[in-house]
């Protein structure tokens, strides 16, 4: 263990004999402690994703948490530069430090909160309720600290250096009531889910809202900077607006001004950011947190009673539909199976999903934030002029990008040893798994891009877009395959995703990116001649059936060079 969380732990067991009175055993508290902080040292991180695989145990998971709030912390300080007014300087940065650190919690702290490991784990041994409780709510408090004190840290050092040790004090005071209505807000957040939902799809709930989190926060970076801009060009201020109370963040920075200035008139925030957290908090230990820890019991449970429902319901809507789509695009055998198999675990993989979900979401926001910074008129769009051939293409073409993503993860799953049933049977083209595994991936996530986009084009530019929009998807059809092609180096959720081999990859993925472009130039140019584009059609198809002729017949020698290139 190291020395951050040997020191978190001495912090937290200080009051040993405080918790003896409550009937707590201090020596099983250290020992279950020391056991759950260095698991939490070894559980993988955004750092340790990003670095490459090493035959070395993963260690220090603490400290690549800690840095990444700390530079979180320091992006905070945007706030105080957005305005000169410190109440709206400090509405803006507790509003900042409110989500953020919602989101870090509902991404990170899930896996803790949620662990019922314990129950099966710690409960059969000789360890009473009361320690087993406060051991659970020391583990969350640490958890907390790792997060809240270096994210908080540069405010605080900020705020000394401008106005002084007592503005820094009064600040800290703050930020931890602060901290405490946050804790409030994923708690109601959690029951919430909880009472509209049933335990077995808690889980999956919370991974939707994570890639919501995830499009939100990307949202944010692009709105953010710019409202700055106005808030800095015009001189507004949050001070004094009457909807300004309805933020809880103008609470807190109304708490500060009062307590370090004593300026009466921000007196109703002085009391608000002193009660409304107690408050919550007394609400979370009397009311809130009773129900969750039945619902919580109830997960392992719910689980079972989930898998047991999703047997029954083969014969739904959504089945029929899937069946039919595979049916429709794809032959029997090797092809039908993994199409179908594509289809599912794309949707139950919660570290697919996770990886990828999200991206749809920013292209989907970078596609709306294309079309209004252009600043394309509907009658220019009508006209064809370059910005509106730019703005159709750029729009068509995104979805390319869809793919190449998807292509990408779908080869990787943590349960990666479960594929050893391709091994197993008689399968004499694994091509034709590759094949069905692209069309899968095709049906589901880029036919749907495509139809909103041919109803759009259709809506507001008329039937004269239907050429280009029509060379645009044969145009991703072949890139797809092409990036398939190059890219794909091992069947469907097979590989570990640690494993993935670097040589080439970089050539690999450029090519990937320069293909679309390639392809979206050369329509550009043939933009406006309807039997040219009818001309580039036919050749994309004829090189699309070609290359998916390529894929399908792919040998298991031919996919073994490419495993280990």
């Amino acid at each position: 263990m190291n020395f951050l969380n040997k020191l978190l732990l001495r912090l937290v067991l200080m009051p040993a004999l405080l918790y003896k009175k409550l009937g707590a055993d201090p020596r099983q508290l250290r020992l279950i402690l020391t056991a759950k902080l260095m698991m939490d040292d070894r559980r993988p991180n955004m750092y340790h994703y990003t670095r490459r695989k090493t035959e070395k145990a993963i260690s220090g998971s603490t400290l690549g948490t800690m840095f990444f709030s700390l530079l979180f912390g320091l992006f905070f300080l945007y706030g105080f530069m957005i305005s000169d007014e410190r109440i709206t300087q400090l509405t803006i940065y507790f509003s900042i430090y409110i989500v953020i650190l919602s989101t870090t919690l509902i991404s990170d702290f899930t896996s803790v909160l949620m662990d019922v490991r314990d129950n099966y784990i710690i409960l059969p041994k000789p360890v009473n309720d009361k320690t087993f409780v406060l051991c659970r709510l020391l583990h969350i408090f640490i958890h907390l600290l790792k997060l809240v004190i270096p994210m908080s840290l540069p405010a605080v050092v900020y705020m000394f250096i401008q106005q002084g040790p007592g503005a820094s004090l009064v600040f800290s005071f703050i930020l931890l009531f602060c901290t405490v209505f946050t804790i409030f807000l994923i708690n109601a957040v959690y029951l919430i889910i909880l009472k509209v939902s049933t335990p077995a799809k808690f889980q999956a709930i919370i991974s939707y809202v994570q890639i919501f989190i995830a499009i939100f926060m990307y949202v944010g970076y692009q709105l953010v900077p710019r409202l700055a801009n106005k808030i800095m060009l015009t001189g507004y201020t949050i001070s004094g607006k009457p909807w300004a109370w309805l933020l809880p963040s103008y609470w807190f920075a109304g708490g500060w001004q009062f307590f370090y200035s004593f300026n009466i008139r921000y007196a109703t925030g002085g009391l608000l950011s002193l009660i409304v957290p107690p408050l919550t908090l007394w609400i979370v230990v009397k009311y809130f947190a009773p129900s969750f820890n039945q619902k919580l019991s109830q997960l392992s449970a719910g689980n079972e009673e989930g898998i047991k429902k999703k047997r029954g319901s083969g014969s739904s809507f959504w089945a029929l539909v899937k069946q039919k789509l595979a049916a429709l695009s794809t032959g029997r055998g090797e092809e039908r199976m993994s199409f179908l198999l594509t289809w599912d675990l794309t949707s139950r993989s919660k570290d697919f999903k996770l990886k990828v979900y999200p991206s749809f979401g920013y292209l989907l926001v970078y596609a709306v934030m294309l079309f209004f910074n252009n600043k394309i008129t509907l009658e220019e769009l009508r006209l064809g002029t370059s910005g509106s051939k730019l703005t159709v293409l750029s729009v068509t073409y995104i979805c390319t990008f869809i793919v190449a993503m998807a292509l990408e993860q779908i080869q990787y799953s943590d349960k990666f040893r479960a594929s050893w049933f391709y091994y197993t049977t008689p399968i004499r083209k694994p091509g034709l798994i590759l094949a069905g595994s692209l069309k899968a991936t095709m049906i589901k996530f880029v036919a749907p891009a495509c139809l909103v986009i041919l109803i759009a084009g259709l809506a507001i530019i008329g039937v004269q877009v239907v050429p280009n929009l029509l060379l645009g998807f044969c145009n991703v059809w072949l890139s797809c395959l092409i990036i398939a092609v190059l890219t794909v180096r091992a069947l469907p959720f097979s590989a570990f995703q640690h494993n993935k081999k670097k040589a080439g990859a970089i050539i690999r993925s450029l090519m990937s990116m320069l293909i679309p472009l390639f392809l979206g130039v050369l329509q550009f140019f043939v933009y406006h001649s309807v039997w040219a584009v009818l001309l580039c059609c036919c050749l994309s198809v004829i090189a699309s059936w070609l290359l998916l002729d390529y894929l399908k017949n792919k040998s298991w020698q031919q996919l073994a060079v490419a495993y280990n290139e």
